[in-house]
């Protein structure tokens, strides 16, 4: 059984090590201030963490997510979504998807994900996503509106 609770300052090491690893495999240093864009991830975290979730499942932590939802009638933003190794190909993160797009009420989502990370971009093209367009030289946003 999935479920989901606030995050806390605890968690955010566990997240800022995934957004470290993210940044450091796929971003373009010729590009992208590779410090600048860790530190303002960094920031980011510790002024929104308690807009983070912590996904659990039968209790115990499986990874986090941080879901935007819009105003009414405007697209919601999933802003994060990571699954800890030992909880991958579980269908944890496909789960936590479909739950995010059920509660956009019917507005659509969409998402920035690194072009290069072809398992993120698989699962959500599975889900129905599609590129909307592409963002820097490493990034693609996509959307899905699919109910």
């Amino acid at each position: 059984m999935l479920t989901a609770v606030p995050a806390s300052i605890e968690d955010i090491p566990i997240i800022y090590a995934f957004c470290e690893e993210l940044i450091d495999r796929y971003e373009d240093p010729a590009a992208v201030d590779i410090p600048k864009a860790k530190a303002w991830t960094l920031r980011k975290l510790q002024s929104q963490i308690a807009d983070y979730r912590v996904i659990l499942k039968d209790g115990e932590k499986a990874g986090y997510f941080h879901f935007i939802p819009g105003g009414k009638g405007e697209e919601c933003e999933l802003d994060d979504l990571y699954i800890l190794p030992q909880f991958r190909s579980q269908g944890i993160g496909t789960e936590v998807i479909r739950r995010c797009i059920e509660s956009s009420g019917g507005a659509g989502i969409f998402l920035y994900v690194f072009r290069e990370n072809k398992r993120a971009v698989s699962l959500y093209e599975r889900l129905g996503f599609t590129v909307r367009e592409t963002a820097g030289t490493t990034r693609l946003i996509m959307t899905c509106r699919r109910f």
